[in-house]
């Protein structure tokens, strides 16, 4: 059984949260805070993580939590990989004057991992950049057409702004 589970330290010296992020272990990482890693795993992994001296907490089975986000609404707010891919490529064909898109690796189910640098290009490579003058930004993961934080987008729940 796939659960969706709480992963916490009681001993962060000997047992840091983040060695479950280097272990080939196989699992789902949903959310990563100083405190604690949300996760879905089934229950072998999360046997093995608490046999590692981690505390282990079930939220919700993720058949259940599937169930009751996943809704086709819901679905339907989120790219898929290859619109997000599309997106990068026209993103960095558009502005190619500060923006290059490059594959940095493959995730476990071979989908391409994208870095796409935004910034302005310094005429010799090799000098080291200084503050904002460039960044990464590594897109791994679909996002919501619906996010506000997205240019453009708005989650279609969102409470009325004051005063509208």
């Amino acid at each position: 059984m796939e659960l969706v589970a709480e992963v916490k330290s009681p001993d962060p010296m000997n047992a840091p949260l983040a060695s479950i992020l280097r272990l080939p272990l196989g699992l789902d990482i949903w959310e990563v805070k100083a405190t604690r890693i949300v996760l879905r795993a089934n229950e072998a992994q999360l046997d093995r993580l608490r046999q590692m001296g981690f505390e282990v907490r079930q939220i919700v089975e993720t058949e259940k939590h599937v169930a009751a986000f996943a809704t086709d609404e819901n679905i339907a707010g989120y790219h898929s990989v290859e619109s997000l891919e599309r997106d990068l490529r026209e993103l960095a064909a558009k502005h190619s004057d500060i923006a290059e898109l490059k594959q940095i690796g493959e995730s476990i189910e071979r989908r391409p991992i994208w870095s796409i640098r935004i910034g302005a290009r310094r005429a010799d490579p090799a000098l080291p950049t200084r503050g904002a003058e460039g960044s990464f930004i590594v897109a791994a993961v679909p996002y919501s057409k619906n996010d506000p934080g997205v240019p453009g987008g708005r989650s279609p729940k969102s409470p009325p702004e004051a005063g509208g």
